[in-house]
């Protein structure tokens, strides 16, 4: 009996370690894959695809000569009171107090978020050593820079008509020194800092693009200093998508060691079918100072206007380099 139990159990032991070492060269197969999948490195586009007309346009940086004034108001209407201050501790069910943002030197600042059917505006309190420095009301928009020195700030403003106007300004948060950008195309509501600089871009209106179709859209973008001059302004065919209002899907800026070279990621800016409702995602990138230096990369496919969202590597990329690093986010998200 022992020797018919070890002739059985010798062919069990056997099996069981090949099933093992199996079952572990799958896992790394698949461990291996989806770290090459996760930190991949894709070749740039050939000379022909790099030749010919870039899809993104540039324009002149020069401010037209006439621009429009803002539009005035007679009233305002958004989610808070019209009056409203924190110190009041007045209760607002619409209102949610956002945590506090440490500036630095004494600074603080406060955002109050209010909210009321599909839209929110907002009050930004900014205090010295815990006493009050300014305050800014019926805010549609606003965005601090990275080295929390300026405010980017869409606010209504009463005016000694009565009325409102609304504008569209750069704030240094301390000096409290303010820059109101022109009324041009690109100085919507719109935008955000990249690195020392601010980019904002063309508000798709359904009033007045209401018969264009969004994915033939051009947008309009503009690059500025913190001073208010605009450094570079360019238009691109970019998607945007709709929710309870409009909103840019593509991911678009400049790159962060070299503010010469802007970059779009989408795959309409030139959409190159792959199969029904399926195109090819590049990034795009175009010197500013070039129209005829430009180049595509191609990243991967995606549904119509909706690319799967991806990271890049964008402080190791140079722009003459052959490749680029990217990490894949979640293959079936979609930007926002």
């Amino acid at each position: 009996m022992k020797n018919t139990k070890r002739g059985i159990v010798a062919p069990l032991v056997v099996v069981l370690v090949a099933v093992l070492i199996i079952g572990g060269l799958v896992f790394y197969s698949r461990y291996q894959s989806q770290s090459q999948q996760d930190q991949s490195s894709y070749p740039e586009v050939n000379n022909a695809e790099q030749s010919g007309a870039s899809p993104i346009k540039l324009l002149s940086a020069e401010l037209p000569t006439s621009i429009p004034e803002q539009r005035s108001y007679a009233d305002i209407f958004d989610c808070q009171p019209k009056d409203f201050d924190p110190n009041q501790r007045i209760l607002n069910e619409n209102m949610t107090r956002q945590d506090t943002v440490d500036l630095g030197g004494g600074y603080s600042l406060t955002p109050y978020q209010f909210g009321c059917a599909s839209s929110q505006d907002f009050v930004l309190e900014v205090t010295k050593n815990g006493a009050r420095h300014t305050l800014y009301t019926h805010i549609s928009t606003w965005s601090l820079s990275a080295n929390k020195e300026f405010l980017f700030l869409n606010n209504a403003i009463k005016n000694q008509k009565g009325t409102y106007d609304f504008q569209t300004r750069i704030i240094n948060v301390k000096t409290k020194q303010a820059v109101s950008l022109p009324n041009i195309a690109c100085a919507s509501t719109r935008g955000f800092w990249n690195g020392q600089n601010l980019v904002t871009y063309s508000d798709y209106n359904t009033v007045e693009y209401g018969t264009t179709e969004m994915s033939d859209y051009i947008t309009n973008i503009c690059q500025w200093n913190t001073e208010g001059k605009v450094l570079n302004q360019l238009e691109a065919k970019l998607y945007w998508g709709a929710a309870s209002a409009a909103y840019l899907n593509d991911k678009i800026g400049f790159l962060p060691k070299n503010s010469n070279i802007f970059y779009a990621y989408s795959n309409t800016v030139a959409p190159e079918k792959v199969s029904d409702n399926t195109y090819m995602c590049y990034l795009y990138l175009q010197d500013v100072t070039n129209q005829n230096n430009h180049k595509k990369i191609r990243i991967t496919e995606g549904e119509r206007g909706y690319c799967p969202e991806i990271e890049f590597d964008f402080d190791a990329f140079k722009y003459d380099a052959t490749t680029i690093n990217f990490k894949l986010v979640d293959q079936n998200s979609k930007n926002n």
